[in-house]
Parts: C-alpha cells; sequence; structure tokens
C-alpha cells in the first residue's frame, strides 16, 4: 500500500490544516479504543439494547418489571430476578434469555434472535463488570460526543524508519501487528496518475507524468500537489461531492420537474474550493451568509445551499405544507452534512438510538422557519464584464452625437440656412390600399392607416410641381398605432419591402437609398433589392419619426405614382403613418422636411437656448455625419437591453425576526399541532453560546465552534473517504450509536 503520509499532504481542503486533521484522526482512534479488546457500553452495548430491548424493557414500558436502560435497573431486575450476575455472564439472566434457555420465551419478543457474536459481545461486557460510564468514572457520552483532544501516544514499532508522522506509526503497527511488511512507494507513474484522480478528477497528462518522474529534487511530489491544487478542475472535481450532500438539482422534482437557476449556488461552491475558502466560512455562509455584517452579492449567493430542496408549485398543493416540507429537509439534511446524524429520525417521535429528541428536532427547525425564500436578480462574471462594455459602447455613442467639433457646428449651421427654402416639397397625393387598409389624410398631409392587414400595397398618385431629383418617405408615429407607431406591428415596427417610382406609366430607377435610422439586417437599401421578403425596418426605435430618401437619378415630372410594398413574413408590418415629399436638389439626404413646431423656429430671428437646443436635437438625430454613432447608440442599447437577466434562489432572514420559534407537530403530520418552542441544539452537544440570540448565524458558528464534537470528525471522514475509499468511520452518514465503529 502507498504510504499514507503521502497522500495526506492533499487532505487540506477548505483551509483545514494537515496537524488539525491528524489531531481529530488520532481522538477518534483514542476514544474508539480501536486497538484494545474492550466492550465499549456506547459503541458496543447502548445501541444493542436501544434496537432490540428498549421497546419492552426501557422507560416508557417494562414488561415482566424488567428495565434495562439503566445499570441499576438492570441489577435490581424484575419478576424472574436480577437481569445479570457482574462479572459472570454466563449466568446472567439476559445472556441466557438471548440464548433461548430456561423455561421462558427466546428474547427478544417477536424480533429476530441477536446474533452469536452480539450475545458474545453483552456476555464479554458482563464479564467485563458490566461498566455503565455513569458509574464508571468515565465520560458518559457516546465516543463521537466527545471533542477530540490530540492527546495521542503513537505506538511503538519496529520500523521507526518507514515512519513520517503519527498516523504511519498506527498503519505499521497493524501490519507489524499481523506480522506484514508494508509495500514499496508506488512508481511515480502510478503517484500522479492518482494525485491526479483524486485532486482534479482527470488523469495526467503525457507531459505532466514525463516532467514529474525525471524530477528527482526532494519536493516534487509536493510541486504536483501545489499544481493540482491552483488547477481549476481541483473547485470542480471537489464540487461534486458537495453538490450530492446538498442534493443539488436544476429542476423543481415532482410531477412536472420545472427548471430552477441553481447554476449560480454551484459556481460559488466551485469558486469557493478553489479559492481554498477555510472550511468554517464555508459554512457559515452557506447557512447563514446573509446575516453577516455588510453581507455580499457572493455571501447571499452562497445561502442557495438550503434552496436546494424538492418544491411543488403544481395547482392543488398546499404551498403552507410545501414549505414545511422542505424546512423538514432543511433540518434533516444540515443533520446529515455537519453532524453526521439522522435527525430527521425525529420529525415524528423521539429519536430510537440517538440523543434526539421531538422537541429537539423542532427547536432546529426554528432557525428555519425566519427564513424567506426570495429569488434576487443577478449576473455572471462574464455577463457583469460583458454589460459593462456595453455601457461603455453607449456612453461613447452619446459622447460623440453630443459633441461640439468645429466641423459638425459648421454642418449644422449649413442645415439651418437650408430649411429657409423650401428643399422638400409635401406632394399633395391620394393614397389607396390594395388588400383593403383604410388610409385617412393628416392635416400635416401624412396618410393614417387603420384597419390594417397582414401585408399591404399602398399607392401615392400626385402632379410633381417642376423637376424631381428625389423622394423622401417620412414615416411617422401616432397614438392611434401600436406602441406608437409608425408601423402596425406590435411593437410599432413596419417593413418597406420595395419602393417604386413610375412617370406616365414607365418605370423609373431608384437609387441611393439612405435613411436616418435602420434596423440590423433590415437595411434601406433592401427597400431598392427587388425582393418581397427583405426591406426596410426601424426596431427597437419605434415611436420616433424616421425618414428614408431616394435619388431618381434623372429629373422627372408630371404625373408620378409611388408604390409602397409592405410584404414582410412577419404579420402585421405595415407602415401605419407615412408622408411622401419630392425635392429638386441632387443631394436631398443634406435637407429635411420639419414638422410644424420646428419650421416655426427656423424662421424666428431670435431663438432662446432652449429652442436652439432643439434645434439641434432634431438635426443630430438624422444628420449623415452622425449616422455611424446614432447606428452604434442603437446597437449598443439593443444589446444592453436584450442582456439575459438571472436569478439565484437564496436565504433571506425576515425583517425584525427576534429568536425563531415553530410548532411541534405530534406524528409529524402538518395538521397535528403542539407546542411552540424556541430555537436551540440539542442537548447532548455543546450549548450555544447566547441561546437569547439565536438565529441562522449562531447555529453556523456553533457547528463550527471548537467544542462542537461531530463536525470536525465528520468532516475530515468525508475527506478520508473520498481519497481512500472508506471512510475511517465507514458509516460516513452516521455518527450515532448504531455508527460503524471507528478504524
Amino acid at each position: 500500500m502507498p504510504r499514507p503520509h503521502l497522500l495526506l499532504q492533499v487532505l487540506i481542503p477548505l483551509g483545514m490544516t494537515l496537524t488539525a486533521l491528524a489531531a481529530s484522526l488520532a481522538a477518534s482512534l483514542t476514544a474508539s479504543e480501536a486497538l484494545t479488546d474492550k466492550v465499549d457500553f456506547h459503541r458496543d452495548i447502548e445501541p444493542l439494547f436501544r434496537a432490540t430491548c428498549y421497546t419492552c424493557h426501557g422507560p416508557d414500558h417494562q414488561e415482566g418489571d424488567l428495565r434495562m436502560d439503566s445499570r441499576a435497573a438492570l441489577l435490581t431486575g424484575g419478576e424472574d430476578g436480577p437481569g445479570m450476575v457482574v462479572g459472570n455472564g454466563a449466568k446472567s439472566a439476559i445472556v441466557a434469555r438471548s440464548l433461548g434457555e430456561g423455561d421462558g420465551a427466546r428474547m427478544p419478543k417477536k424480533k429476530a434472535p441477536l446474533a452469536a457474536s452480539e450475545i458474545a459481545v453483552i456476555r464479554r461486557w458482563i464479564d467485563q463488570g458490566a461498566p455503565w460510564p455513569a458509574t464508571a468514572g468515565s465520560d458518559a457520552r457516546h465516543w463521537a460526543y466527545v471533542a477530540p483532544k490530540p492527546t495521542i501516544t503513537a505506538p511503538t514499532v519496529g520500523d521507526r524508519a518507514w515512519v513520517r508522522n503519527p498516523i504511519d506509526a498506527f498503519v505499521l503497527a497493524r501490519l507489524e501487528a499481523e506480522r506484514l511488511k508494508p509495500e514499496a512507494e508506488a512508481p511515480r507513474e502510478a503517484l500522479i496518475r492518482r494525485l491526479s484522480l483524486d485532486l482534479t478528477g482527470l488523469p495526467p497528462g503525457p507531459a505532466d507524468i514525463a516532467t514529474f518522474v525525471t524530477d528527482r529534487s526532494p519536493d516534487a511530489y509536493e510541486r504536483v500537489v501545489e499544481r493540482l491544487l491552483a488547477s481549476p478542475h481541483y473547485g470542480e472535481r471537489w464540487t461534486r461531492l458537495w453538490l450530492d450532500l446538498a442534493r443539488y438539482a436544476d429542476t423543481n422534482g415532482y410531477e412536472k420537474d420545472e427548471r430552477r437557476t441553481m447554476w449560480h449556488w454551484r459556481d460559488w461552491v466551485i469558486d469557493a474550493f478553489n479559492a481554498d475558502l477555510p472550511f468554517d466560512q464555508f459554512t457559515i455562509k452557506q447557512l447563514a451568509g446573509d446575516l453577516l455584517p455588510d453581507a455580499t452579492l457572493a455571501d447571499r449567493i452562497a445561502t442557495g445551499f438550503h434552496r436546494n430542496t424538492l418544491i411543488n408549485r403544481e395547482d392543488g398543493v398546499d404551498q403552507g405544507e410545501m414549505r414545511w416540507s422542505m424546512l423538514i429537509d432543511r433540518v434533516s439534511t444540515t443533520g446529515a452534512v455537519w453532524l453526521g446524524t439522522s435527525v430527521g429520525c425525529a420529525q415524528c417521535h423521539d429519536h430510537k438510538y440517538d440523543p434526539v429528541s421531538q422537541k429537539e428536532f423542532y427547536q432546529l427547525l426554528a432557525f428555519f422557519e425566519s427564513s424567506d425564500e426570495p429569488d434576487i436578480p443577478v449576473a455572471s462574471q462574464a455577463d457583469q464584464r460583458r454589460r459593462a462594455e456595453l455601457e461603455a459602447a453607449v456612453a461613447k455613442a452619446k459622447a460623440e452625437l453630443a459633441a461640439e467639433t468645429p466641423a459638425l457646428v459648421k454642418a449644422e449651421s449649413e442645415w439651418l440656412s437650408r430649411q429657409g427654402s423650401a428643399s422638400w416639397t409635401v406632394a399633395e397625393a391620394q393614397a389607396t390600399s390594395a388588400e383593403g387598409t383604410t388610409l385617412t389624410r393628416r392635416a400635416d398631409g401624412a396618410w393614417l392607416a387603420s384597419n390594417a392587414r397582414q401585408s399591404d400595397t399602398y399607392t401615392l398618385t400626385f402632379t410633381a410641381q417642376g423637376a424631381v431629383n428625389a423622394l423622401r418617405i417620412e414615416v411617422l408615429p401616432d397614438p392611434s398605432l401600436p406602441a406608437g407607431g409608425p408601423g402596425t406591428s406590435g411593437n410599432g415596427n413596419f417593413v418597406l419591402s420595395e419602393i417604386r417610382l413610375s412617370a406616365g406609366g414607365k418605370a423609373i430607377a431608384l437609387s441611393g437609398a439612405s435613411a436616418d435610422f435602420s434596423q440590423d439586417d433590415w437595411p434601406v437599401a433592401n427597400a431598392l433589392d427587388g425582393k418581397d421578403d427583405t426591406g426596410w425596418a426601424v426596431s427597437p426605435h419605434s415611436g420616433k419619426p424616421h425618414t428614408a430618401t431616394f435619388r431618381t437619378g434623372t429629373a422627372v415630372s408630371g404625373p408620378l405614382t409611388v408604390t409602397l410594398v409592405n410584404r414582410s413574413p412577419h404579420a402585421q408590418h405595415v407602415i401605419g403613418c407615412m408622408r411622401l415629399s419630392t425635392s429638386s436638389e441632387t443631394a436631398p439626404e443634406r435637407s429635411t422636411v420639419l414638422p410644424p413646431d420646428l419650421a416655426a423656429l427656423v424662421a424666428k430671428r431670435e431663438r432662446s437656448d432652449a429652442e436652439r437646443k432643439r434645434l439641434r436635437e432634431h438635426w443630430r438625430a438624422q444628420a449623415p455625419e452622425l449616422k455611424e454613432a446614432r447606428t452604434q447608440l442603437a446597437k449598443a442599447e439593443k444589446n444592453l437591453k436584450d442582456m439575459p437577466q438571472t436569478t439565484a434562489m437564496v436565504l433571506q432572514e425576515k425583517r425584525g425576526a427576534g429568536r425563531p420559534t415553530a410548532i411541534v407537530h405530534p406524528r409529524g403530520a402538518w395538521l397535528a399541532k403542539g407546542e411552540t418552542v424556541s430555537a436551540d441544539v440539542p442537548k447532548f452537544l455543546p450549548p450555544l453560546a447566547d441561546p437569547a440570540q439565536a438565529n441562522r448565524l449562531s447555529l453556523a458558528r456553533w457547528l463550527v465552534s471548537g467544542q462542537n464534537p461531530l463536525t470536525a470528525r465528520v468532516t475530515v471522514n468525508r475527506f478520508w473517504e473520498q481519497y481512500f475509499g472508506r471512510g475511517l468511520v465507514e458509516t460516513s452518514e452516521d455518527f450515532g450509536l448504531k455508527s460503524a465503529k471507528p478504524s
């Protein structure tokens, strides 16, 4: 076998030191008296009596007046005399009745007979004087309930050179007692493979193996350990163990098994292992991170440990009872994970074997009764970085749009000077619909759609006044349209699939399409590509006016017809409000059709600061010089809006909660209500520091205090089990009176 000290170097998860580990393990060995044949009452006798005898001969009932839960009562005996003769197991009544000797029925009645080995233990205990700890002058508690003390003396061994730490001495002592010798140290290839699988769950790479095999430095092994502990896969591998203990699931269970977001807590556990978070903090944050002073978001996420319960949200389920079931689960899980004790058995009655009463079970439940169970918004680190990038992009685009550069000031001045001339003329057009959409003319020359169809084609006919070198389509918002328009879709969008112009029945080619804004993948140029399934759209900038201009290439005049095709693959994406204008300019995108209120401001000789600001904002909203900044702003704002928003399931203490209380439920039934009890811990363990200030935080600190004998033992045993396949106590989930004996 490999020397234990080699793998003991890696038994330091979550801040547990090697010294503390060795002390805890050594104390367990001492307390169990594993290397002697002495019968231990709490380990060997009391669990046997509880399981087979106390039902008929315990504190609640005494058949034949015989009581067996105290030494004095057993010596006094019942109707048939004393139950045992100290120092003489063969002459003791309880041994004889267990063997079926004498006139009476074989004991235990109505149960399977005791095994020969069990009867032999009882007989040996009586032969040794039937020591009952309370009367024998030693600690009356079960070995696991006694705080570990590093007072062990390592046994003397023959091959002292083989021993490198106290654990080695115990292993070698046992081997020498069996006249066995340790195996030679494993090959280095095997050692690094074991290390890699134990610490990261992954095999080592060829280069890692070659480096270790050829590295003959004294600390080569230790450096491999350090490298593997620093790997991100270390946290992933050890989190698997913790997720099992926490009953982790990404769904609620029960019939619908709906999805839930628990991965934020899972990632917190991975980070905790990788950061080598000390085990006491690891515990406190998961049980009561929200109660820590200045609790961070990570502290709150840590409390997701106890949100891993099954949840039933189906109709007809009493949610009060459902929450009560969740509290039951939290108490049972806390007891199993940190205390190695099946406290859940006391939900319905006093524990049959371990010293946990039903009242104490509900006192533990009270610690969790005062907690709410919210889902709080949270973003992953990657999402947080992405959000910061998008917010920076928005700020940059807004700064560019607000910049007062000489070039922009000049362009704005030129634009204002052009607005005084009749650059654009609103066409006095007649509008018709091919599919039956109702088009009504507004006072400003725009046409408003009602009773809109799934798709449609609008035809506008008018007589041009002079030469026409360009067309402008304004799509305008209106309160009657969904989301304010300018389209008729639910979000106010539209798709202009195609725009066509004809003069006297002859088609006129259009070119040079430009717009103040175009939706991603739906540019205004699509309105000239001859395809009905593409086009110009403006999401997410619905509810705002937008304009598109097109050049004719050659001047046209006389009767003109403009056809607007709305054939989007998306339903109801037709233009809801539009206005047609013409211009004789060859660069029409340089000027604007102004709304009446802004046109009045242009006509004024003197303007206030607020009026100048309105004109500037209007120009900047469509100036070609700022098109790229507007596009980038719209894109960043849309991506920011579309960022996924996830939540984390946490515990949160109710406001103003004093010392928590809970109701005892006789027989463990939801509808049965008994006395009200305050939060407290079982009496067989050390008390809380201040019971009057009991809450989840005090419970968590109590679990990891130096006075609590179970948490350190249970935790070290669990890690030992992961490395060696079997714990020092084989029943890693049970350190109670029915637990396996420590190795």
